[in-house]
């Protein structure tokens, strides 16, 4: 009952005084389906484009770590070629950490999810308007998801340091052997706040990334919709124009998170990098402005076909809920 305003309950109740309680439960299970079906189709979505993706997040992972401390462009091809021969476990080591990523994606979208629908509900009460404003939309997805980021932090950190152990040139491999495992070691070596490392770059990272494709992928879905008529087709277009800027923002949070979560333990009561800041200062100081931009072609690969197969799914699902319904 807590999850719909007081406001709304009492009106429906208020509206047909004959049978407050026959009413009540008909708005209250209506809008329970219609929570529960977002949900499944926006979990849905998200687990099957994480799954397809994960081989483009072991390709840039191994870029950002071949160019740690070095000046100079790395290429894709040879650094895919390279990890092809040198696969152990031919194909299916380039989904190393599938697992963990499908962990972190679950708590991400329930968090994020759950709290976008109550920054909505709180947005629009104050604004007369019948739609969101492109700027109120940025502002609700980049909190609801900065913060999903900060929930799921330990999943993706055991799913980083995953990918990082098929790094030959990883010195310090942890061999988790689950995510479940992973978390409890990283807690007895660490404590609760191991968990953590490098949470705030990633909530800088999610946020910039999910508020900087909102209004582009509104504007262009917009002006195709004019110019040429409703095709879902256009919403793929509009999702890999979107991420160009939104990819450029928010990889060089990706480039600093990858280094704090994949440093080794302190020397000495001394880490390799200490916070953002620091880890910005020596990539900026080692690599120049370009170390933040290493792995840029696998990171755009990465984020558009995530955002692509994550609205055939959803419109997938929306699909069957339909046939499901009769409709």
């Amino acid at each position: 009952v807590s999850m719909y305003p007081a406001e709304e309950i009492l009106g429906v109740i208020k509206s047909k005084n004959n049978k407050p309680t026959k009413m009540f439960y008909r708005y209250y299970r209506s809008n329970e389906e219609s929570w529960a079906r977002s949900r499944i189709a926006g979990l849905s979505a998200n687990l099957v484009a994480t799954s397809l993706v994960v081989p483009m997040d072991l390709l840039k992972t191994r870029i950002q770590l071949l160019g740690e401390g070095r000046v100079g462009y790395i290429r894709s091809e040879p650094v895919l070629n390279s990890m092809y021969a040198n696969a152990q476990g031919g194909s299916a080591q380039f989904f190393v950490g599938t697992s963990a990523a499908l962990y972190r994606t679950t708590l991400y979208t329930f968090v994020r999810m759950g709290l976008y629908a109550r920054l909505y509900k709180h947005i629009m009460r104050d604004e007369p308007r019948t739609r969101m404003s492109l700027f109120n939309k940025s502002y609700a997805m980049a909190l609801s998801s900065g913060v999903a980021a900060l929930v799921s932090n330990p999943f993706e950190l055991v799913f980083l340091r995953q990918q990082a152990d098929t790094y030959e040139g990883t010195a310090h491999k942890r061999n988790y052997r689950n995510p479940i495992a992973a978390i409890s070691q990283i807690r007895a070596e660490g404590g609760n706040g191991a968990l953590f490392t490098g949470a705030k770059a990633n909530f800088l990272k999610v946020a910039l990334l999910n508020a900087t494709m909102v209004a582009p992928f509104e504007v262009i879905r917009a002006w195709l919709k004019r110019g040429f008529g409703d095709w879902a087709v256009f919403n793929l277009f509009a999702a890999g124009i979107a991420a160009v800027p939104a990819a450029m923002l928010s990889l060089p949070f990706d480039n600093i998170k990858t280094k704090l979560q994949n440093q080794p333990a302190a020397v000495n009561g001394r880490l390799q990098y200490n916070g953002v800041l620091d880890c910005a200062h020596q990539t900026f100081a080692k690599e120049s402005y370009k170390g933040f931009y290493r792995g840029f072609g696998a990171y755009y690969m990465r984020v558009t076909p995530h955002a692509i197969f994550a609205l055939l799914t959803l419109d997938f699902v929306h699909k069957v809920y339909d046939l499901a319904d009769g409709h």
